[in-house]
């Protein structure tokens, strides 16, 4: 006999029992969405896997038939959030281009508890791996697909890393040491983290338990993608990590799967190789 909502709702619960500042904000807002029209409510996240620690968020979703509904939902659950303890800070998660995601800071009993609840349509809802009904009373999410786990196209992510490659390297030229440290930022979390996940058969999370999901030695060379300070030499050499990370990745990679692509970042990198050996000529010019 499958589980029911209801089912679930008492394994949260169990699962809940050592962290009672979560379970008390968990069903006061449980209790919120339940009166809420049309509301179909879920659960995803640590909870769902039963990976929880005191630092855990709670993520629900809020699935609704229509876009009225949920639109007329949004005040409720906002205003109920507030109810649900100490409110410290809440906003809309406009920064990830997430409107409908919403975001709740809550101190209860001198411990801060973090909620993400995300409101969707049931029409463009689909389910996280982990995803749990909690309130489904005609059963619309039996018929929601799950998530199917997306591997980063290597050809494209090589593409990027090369201009990036470049980009970085004339910030670091110029001494633009803040704007350089930034692109290298974006290199390791859109490049260098969805490859070595891959390599590591992880779910790309970004650095969500990075630490956890890798291979020790992948962790290590990670580390070394960071400058050891913001002087333009070690800058440069934190670049030249990066790139060489990259392509030991990636030649794993290809070697497993038979990905292509990586000849694009060996281009860029000879390149930037060329204007330094052309920097350190006496006179600076060409050969």
């Amino acid at each position: 006999m499958s589980s029911t909502p209801d089912d679930h709702v008492a394994t949260i619960w169990e699962r809940l029992a050592q962290y009672p500042v979560h379970r008390s904000v968990f069903d006061n807002a449980l209790s919120i969405f339940s009166d809420l029209r049309g509301a179909n409510v879920g659960l995803s996240g640590s909870i769902a896997r039963a990976q929880m620690d005191t630092y855990s968020d709670i993520d629900f979703w809020l699935a609704f038939s229509t876009d009225a509904e949920l639109v007329a939902a949004r005040p409720a659950v906002v205003a109920g959030m507030l109810t649900c303890g100490r409110p410290i800070a809440h906003f809309p998660a406009t920064h990830l281009g997430a409107p409908n995601l919403l975001i709740f800071f809550t101190e209860v009993a001198n411990t801060v508890v973090k909620t993400d609840i995300e409101l969707v349509t049931l029409d463009e809802f689909t389910k996280p791996a982990e995803f749990i009904a909690l309130v489904d009373p005609q059963g619309r999410f039996e018929d929601v697909p799950r998530r199917s786990r997306v591997e980063p196209d290597v050809g494209e992510l090589s593409n990027r890393l090369a201009g990036w490659m470049w980009y970085a390297y004339t910030k670091i030229a110029r001494g633009d040491a803040f704007e350089a440290v930034s692109a290298l930022d974006t290199m390791r979390a859109l490049a260098i983290v969805p490859l070595l996940r891959s390599l590591g058969d992880s779910p790309q999370e970004g650095y969500r338990r990075l630490e956890g999901a890798l291979e020790p030695s992948d962790i290590a060379a990670l580390r070394t993608t960071y400058p050891a300070s913001f002087a333009q030499a070690d800058v440069l050499a934190a670049l030249f990590r990066l790139t060489n990370v990259f392509l030991s990745g990636y030649t794993r990679l290809h070697r497993r799967r038979n990905v292509f692509g990586g000849d694009r970042v060996s281009a860029m990198l000879a390149a930037i190789e060329r204007d330094q050996a052309a920097k350190a000529r006496p006179d600076n010019g060409p050969a």
